[in-house]
Order: C-alpha cells, then sequence, then structure tokens
C-alpha cells in the first residue's frame, strides 16, 4: 500500500541523526524508515533541526551513507498538506509542553504552526506515543487557557479534534498497557476518556535494530565492571538503585548521571565512582568498556508494558545485561529473553558475578553473543508495515463512517428546516434535498450531492 502521508513533530524541530540511537530519535528514524521501505512517500511539514538540516540540504553523494535515506523524504516546513495526504502523523516528542516560560519561543512556536495544520486538515490522525509517561498534547488546561502569541490563540482541543478521526500509534505490545496509555499520557484524563481515543500497536522498536551500526568489538580487558547510565529522576529509582548499585569490594562500580550530593554521600555508596551526567554520545563508548549493567526502570514501566531503549543499548554495545525482575517479564515475554538473566536481590548479582569471574573471556563472549542473537532474532520489521497498514485501513474506513454519519445529520437538519418554513430554497435545492431523502441517506452519489447542497445552503 502507497500512501502519502505529513508528517509533524509537535513544538520542536524533527531531529533525524540524535547522538542517542535508541531513543526518541531511535523510534522516529525506524518508523520513517520501515513507511518509506513499503513505498509511502512522506512529507515533512514542521522544521529540521540544525544538524539534520544540514545533512539533507547536501547534494546525495556528499552525504555519508548512513543519512543518504533521508533525501527520500520530501520537505516542506512552511507547506500545508492538503486533501491529496492519506494521514497525518503527529510526533511526540520528550519535551512536549515542559516549558521553562509561557512564552519559550522556539516550543511555542512550533505547537502554533502544528495546530494551523491541524486546522486546515480533515481526515486521519496518528499520534506517534512511544513513551506513555509524556503528556496527552491535546490537554484542556494546557492549550485552551494558556499560551498567547500576538494574540492569537492555540485553540482548544475540541477544535484541533473536530472533523478528523483520532488515533494513537505506540510501540506497546500489550493490551494492559495499551489501556494503561490512557491514563498516563493526559494530565486531564477526563477529558481524555471522553474522547475514546484507541490506541493502536505497531512494532517499531527493532527498526532501530535493523538499521544501527554495531560496535563490532568485544572488549577483552574492559575499563568498567558494574555500569550505571541514567538519571535520578526525582528519585523514582533510588531503590532500585540502592538495591544493586551499593557496590562490592570486589570489582568496580560506576555510576553516570545527574545526582544529588545527599544520594551521592549515603554511607551504602562508599564503594561507588560517581561521574556526573554525560552527553548522549558518550553513552556508547561507556557501555562497550564495561562488563555488566543490571537494567532498571520507573514503575509505570511495569504497568504499562513500556521496554525501556536502554535494554537495547547495552546489549549492542557489547554489555551483558541483567534485568530486574520489575520489567524482566516484559522481555522475557517480547523477546523470550532467558530467566537466567533476570535477578530479583543483591545476592543474585552477586552469584552472577561470581560466575564470570569464573568463566573469563570465552564465556563472557558466549553470553554477550546469546543476548544479541536473541535480540536481533526479534524480526518485527519483516511485518511492521504490515501492521501499520491494517490499522490504516481500520480508521480510514472509521473516519468514512463518521464522515457520512455527520452529513446525514446536517442534512437532517436541513430537511427540518424546509419542512417547517425556517428555510426557503429555490426548487432545484428543494429537489435535491427530497432526493437524498428519499434514497435514505445511503446511496454513495447523493452524498456527494448532499455536500455541494450543505455547502450552497452555508450548513
Amino acid at each position: 500500500m502507497k500512501l502519502k502521508i505529513a508528517w509533524c513533530r509537535y513544538n520542536t524541530e524533527t531531529d533525524l541523526i540524535g547522538e542517542n540511537k535508541f531513543g526518541g530519535v531511535g523510534s522516529r528514524v525506524g518508523f520513517l524508515r520501515m513507511l518509506l521501505d513499503a513505498g509511502c512517500s512522506i512529507t515533512i511539514f514542521t522544521e529540521f533541526c540544525k544538524n539534520t538540516e544540514k545533512i539533507y540540504k547536501k547534494k546525495r553523494k556528499f552525504i555519508p551513507s548512513e543519512f543518504r535515506w533521508m533525501k527520500e523524504l520530501n520537505y516542506e516546513p512552511e507547506g500545508m498538506p492538503d486533501g491529496s495526504y492519506d494521514l497525518l502523523i503527529i510526533d511526540n516528542s520528550s519535551g512536549n509542553l515542559m516549558f521553562s516560560s509561557e512564552r519559550d519561543s522556539n516550543r511555542c512556536r512550533g505547537m502554533l504552526r502544528v495546530n494551523n495544520i491541524l486546522r486546515n486538515y480533515n481526515g486521519v490522525v496518528f499520534y506517534f506515543q512511544i513513551d506513555p509517561y509524556l503528556p496527552f498534547i491535546f490537554n484542556t488546561e494546557r492549550i485552551s487557557r494558556h499560551f498567547l502569541i500576538n494574540g492569537l490563540r492555540f485553540g482548544t482541543p475540541i477544535e484541533l479534534l473536530e472533523g478528523k478521526r483520532w488515533s494513537i500509534i505506540t510501540d506497546i505490545p500489550y493490551k494492559k498497557g495499551r489501556k494503561m496509555l490512557r491514563k498516563f499520557c493526559n494530565n486531564n484524563r477526563s477529558l481524555y476518556e471522553e474522547l475514546k481515543i484507541p490506541v493502536h500497536f505497531v512494532p517499531i522498536s527493532s527498526f532501530q535494530i535493523k538499521y544501527r551500526r554495531f560496535i563490532s568489538e568485544i572488549k577483552k580487558y574492559p575499563g568498567h565492571f558494574l555500569t550505571y547510565i541514567g538519571n535520578f529522576r526525582s528519585g523514582r529509582r533510588a531503590k532500585k538503585l540502592l538495591q544493586y548499585y551499593t557496590g562490592s569490594k570486589f570489582f568496580d562500580t560506576d555510576i553516570y548521571g545527574d545526582f544529588p550530593e545527599e544520594f551521592i554521600n549515603r554511607p551504602e555508596f562508599k564503594n561507588v565512582r560517581f561521574h556526573g551526567q554525560i552527553v548522549p554520545s558518550e553513552v556508547d563508548r561507556i557501555l562497550n568498556d564495561s562488563v555488566l549493567q543490571v537494567v532498571i526502570a520507573d514503575s509505570y514501566h511495569n504497568r504499562t508494558g513500556h521496554r525501556t531503549t536502554r535494554f537495547l543499548e547495552v546489549i549492542m554495545n557489547r554489555c551483558i545485561a541483567l534485568l530486574d525482575e520489575d520489567i524482566g517479564w516484559l522481555y522475557k515475554r517480547y523477546y523470550d529473553f532467558p530467566e537466567k538473566y533476570i535477578i530479583s536481590s543483591k545476592k543474585e548479582l552477586l552469584d552472577f558475578v561470581r560466575i564470570l569471574k569464573n568463566i573469563g573471556y570465552s564465556g563472557r563472549k558466549k553470553i554477550l553473543e546469546e543476548q544479541r542473537s536473541i535480540v536481533l532474532e526479534k524480526k518485527d520489521y519483516i511485518y511492521g508495515s504490515d501492521v501499520f497498514f491494517r490499522v490504516y485501513q481500520y480508521e480510514r474506513k472509521k473516519y468514512e463512517e463518521n464522515k457520512k454519519g455527520n452529513l446525514v445529520e446536517r442534512m437532517k437538519e436541513l430537511i427540518r428546516q424546509f419542512d417547517s418554513g425556517k428555510r426557503r430554497g429555490d426548487d432545484t435545492v428543494r429537489k435535491r434535498v427530497l432526493l437524498f431523502k428519499k434514497k435514505n441517506y445511503k446511496d454513495k452519489w447523493h452524498f456527494n450531492d448532499a455536500r455541494e447542497v450543505l455547502w450552497d445552503q452555508k450548513i
């Protein structure tokens, strides 16, 4: 199926380069390339970020091979999608509605741009939502009462949702998780539940693996043993860090991230080295130079079925991954990840470390190859586009049904006005209205005729 797709990123520029290939950029690039491989035509209607635009504007032969695929995209940062587009995809971003002030000019400008596109577009809209913890963007409190630019209102959710068929595309594979998504992605839950926006699973994550340049070498003598890369997350991961990363005199423990002094100075961390926050481009190098990481996540990952991208980063950078039991079930079900790599206590971690010490480099290499092959065998990209097209066909059908339903109601109102004498038209208009009534509102040709009548009568 060759679809013509309009693509926007909400509130900020579109990044297709990104230093962190497994986060939002990896999901975005994977999704776009999946659609391009399936023969779709895609036009980006919001601005590229500077590094992406710089590469995109070069001639193809001067672009590095890993980015040449971008030339298959159309780029119209000042254009508007017309009626020829089959659907509009709005890409969520981690900075959505996280404002330092109500006049954060770049983000406000981006929001206004996408909202103007929405006002001028009627059809199927997919909201690309990977992380369930981010807020639903069309939130009454955030949009309708705040943010004014030169006196222009952003528009209420009803104004932006009306006349469209909205649904959410996500990489969360479990029904329970997709149901929970409604509760997590909107600050105003009652509005979201009232809209009854459907949530669909489309496998995307393994596209990040398909197009990924892997670090090929397994280091025989890595510089770090147990390594954690991440942030304090307002203390949401403190319990798990205290469970696994308090260190030991038998092996090195290194923690990279932004942590408060009072947490760093706790006596439990006397054998731990804290290094502070690092730039995303350093993540691959540090993981490749480490033996082991215990992958932990916030509690909502367990409740929603949302898989953390850290899991892929660890394995693809030739670092052994152990999973905390709270999220281990996700990977056991989705990747058939062996239970022997899922732990629940510091004792189980220490037992695994003893095994690593005994088996040496050759044994560690076998574990790394086993974990990597498990991930690579999950080839969702073979059928990912098929799933997407089935979702689109379903939503397109629903959109056409709703459109016809709205048309019928408007025609019935016009007929009531004619019958009551509130509206008078010439004989031609009256005949067309009565013919539509006679056909019991079902004939497809008469729907097109009815649209002309409604337009002419300004209904």
